[in-house]
C-alpha cells in the first residue's frame, strides 16, 4: 500500500513514525514549509497537495494539516478515489459536512477520522458495558492547559477562522465523541460560558499570539 502524509507538523510527524513502525513508511509527504517535508527521509516532498496526489497516486493519504484545510483536501482526495485518514476535526464549517459526505458517497475511497480515544481500554470497556444497558445520562469532564508555547507552534492555532474555535473543537472533541459513541446522539444540547473567565482567556490568548 502506497501512503502519503499531508502536513508534517506536530501530529504529522507522529503519523510518519507510526507508519514506519508498521512497515508502511510514507512514499510522499506534503508541507508548505520546505524544511518540514525535507525532514522525512525516504519520502518525496511536495509543497502542493494536488501535485502530490496527481504524481504519486497514493492508495491512502493521511491529512494532518491545520483544521481549515481538512474539508477541501478530503473532497479532493476522495474525488480521486484515494482512501483518506483525516485528523480531527473533519471540518470547521457546517456547510462543509454535506459536500464531504457527498464526496465519500461517490468515491471508491474510504474516509476515516482520527478519534483514537475510542481504542483506549477504558473506552472499550464502557462501550461493551453499555451495549445492553442504555445509560440514562452521562457526564464528561475535561481539563486542559495550553501555554503560549503551544499556540506559537502555528499561526492558525486559537483562531475561529482557522482552528474553528477553542478547546471544544480541538481537545474536548474527544470527550464529546466518546459520549456520542457510547450513549448515542443527544436529543438536545445546551451550553454556558462564564463571561469573566472567557474575557480572561481572550486576553491571555491575544497576548500569547500577538
Amino acid at each position: 500500500m502506497k501512503t502519503a502524509v499531508a502536513g508534517i507538523g506536530v501530529i504529522g510527524r507522529v503519523h510518519v513514525e507510526v507508519l514506519r513502525e508498521l512497515g508502511r513508511a510514507p512514499a510522499a509527504v506534503c508541507d508548505v514549509i520546505p524544511e518540514r517535508r525535507e525532514s522525512v527521509a525516504g519520502a518525496k516532498g511536495y509543497g502542493d497537495f494536488s501535485e502530490m496526489l496527481e504524481k504519486e497516486t497514493p492508495d491512502v493519504v493521511h491529512i494532518c494539516t491545520p483544521h481549515m484545510l481538512h474539508a477541501d483536501m478530503i473532497v479532493e482526495a476522495l474525488g480521486r478515489d484515494i482512501n483518506v485518514l483525516c485528523e480531527k476535526p473533519l471540518c470547521i464549517k457546517a456547510e462543509d459536512i454535506p459536500r464531504i459526505l457527498e464526496a465519500e458517497k461517490n468515491s471508491r475511497g474510504m474516509l476515516g477520522v482520527c478519534l483514537q480515544n475510542r481504542y483506549n481500554a477504558s473506552s472499550l470497556f464502557a462501550k461493551s458495558f453499555f451495549e445492553k444497558k442504555k445509560p440514562d445520562f452521562a457526564f464528561g469532564s475535561v481539563l486542559w492547559h495550553r501555554d503560549a508555547a503551544y499556540y506559537a507552534t502555528g499561526e492558525w492555532r486559537g483562531k475561529w477562522a482557522t482552528e474553528g474555535g477553542g478547546v471544544l473543537i480541538n481537545q474536548a472533541i474527544h470527550t464529546v465523541d466518546l459520549l456520542q459513541w457510547i450513549c448515542g446522539d443527544p436529543e438536545s444540547v445546551t451550553g454556558e460560558i462564564f463571561l469573566p473567565l472567557l474575557n480572561l482567556a481572550r486576553t491571555l490568548l491575544n497576548s500569547s499570539i500577538h
